[in-house]
């Protein structure tokens, strides 16, 4: 080898002239190396002649662009979402995993790599809502605020929540133990397969001395034919302000992957009235998420927060002078957003990951 555009790079076998590398070149940042080769005899005179080698170095394309032939309110065009780095399966072709959303119904999805592309047909069909999930949203209720709310979710088998059939009422009750109920419902979002049922509970369920009687009443849901245990709520017939512990976080309804940021919203009681607050928002570092920041509503509240690390982020709000000075009482009803915590996913994270997330009411 007499001249090489990057040495150390080629070499040559001495009994053929086979040029042959000396390195990988999937590191190299380079779209074309030269390389100069000479033989010489040993006649005499000694005879001898020079070649150049050009080599053009292609790459796998690293940007996969989707379509589909449906309008629909997921994600679908644009960008796909790349899933880790390409795997050379040989000398011509690569494996590269990718994530993307497609609706229910039926429809065309293309693939396009470069100048290459590929078109596939899918069809998919609505599940039945066979996962339920309830959860009671306060365990107390007081005589001035005397609201029950229960919180439902049905999803398919697959924990998908766009291809539901057909969702019928669900129904909720409280009971007392001398067996007076009373009832609410409501139809699951087409699309969430989220709603919230309201029960009112009755005045004369408070009318009773707490220091002779401690009451409950016992919350079931009937879904889909079958009756489910909520829990209890713990009836207070007098005014009661602690609110510690009572906040729901809220996570996306769709998927979300490496390099991506999104929202968690976390909602307070809406039982309760809030001057001042302090949240404790703790992710397990398992759990592939970090947190970014963290807002409130600027309207009303002024804010501070610290960040210890990028797992913990520990947050104090006020409300504002000048929406204090509207209020009779200084506070204003907790059913308004408390924070939104932006996050960023270094893996795939779900709405299952909901269990990493640990709010906690410190004042």
């Amino acid at each position: 080898v007499l001249f090489q555009s990057m040495p150390g790079t080629f070499d040559v076998f001495a009994n053929n002239g086979s040029v042959y590398l000396l390195v990988l070149l999937q590191n190299v940042d380079v779209s074309r190396l030269t390389v100069v080769i000479g033989a010489r005899d040993e006649g005499t005179p000694s005879l001898h002649s020079n070649t150049s080698l050009t080599i053009n170095v292609l790459r796998p394309q690293r940007k996969l662009l989707f379509n589909s032939s449906v309008a629909v309110d997921y994600s679908v065009g644009g960008n796909g979402l790349l899933q880790g780095s390409p795997t050379r399966l040989s000398s011509n072709q690569y494996e590269q995993g990718v994530g993307f959303f497609i609706p229910s119904g039926t429809g065309t999805v293309t693939v396009q790599v470069g100048s290459k592309k590929a078109t596939a047909t899918y069809s998919t069909k609505a599940g039945v809502a066979d996962s339920v999930t309830v959860r009671l949203l306060s365990s107390d209720v007081w005589s001035d605020h005397p609201v029950v709310k229960v919180a439902v979710q049905v999803r398919d088998e697959s924990h998908d929540t766009r291809n539901l059939q057909l969702l019928t009422q669900i129904t909720v009750t409280a009971t007392l133990a001398n067996g007076t109920t009373v009832n609410s419902g409501c139809i699951p979002n087409v699309v969430s397969g989220i709603c919230i049922v309201t029960l009112s509970l009755p005045g004369d369920w408070f009318a009773f001395d707490r220091t002779l009687a401690t009451v409950f009443a016992n919350v079931t849901a009937f879904i889909a034919g079958q009756t489910v245990n909520v829990g209890s709520v713990l009836l207070h017939p007098v005014q009661h302000y602690s609110a510690r512990g009572d906040v729901v976080a809220v996570l996306p309804l769709t998927s979300q992957y490496g390099g991506q940021t999104f929202d968690i919203p976390i909602y307070g009681n809406t039982d309760y009235e809030v001057g001042q607050y302090q949240l404790s928002i703790e992710i397990a570092p398992t759990s592939q998420m970090t947190i970014v920041s963290a807002r409130v509503d600027a309207g009303r509240f002024v804010s501070r927060e610290v960040k210890p690390n990028p797992h913990t982020l520990i947050l104090t709000a006020t409300v504002s002078a000048q929406v204090a000075q509207t209020l009779s009482s200084s506070r204003v009803n907790a059913s308004v957003l408390l924070a939104t915590i932006t996050c960023t996913v270094d893996n795939t994270v779900t709405d299952d990951s909901i269990q990493y997330i640990n709010v906690t009411v410190i004042d």
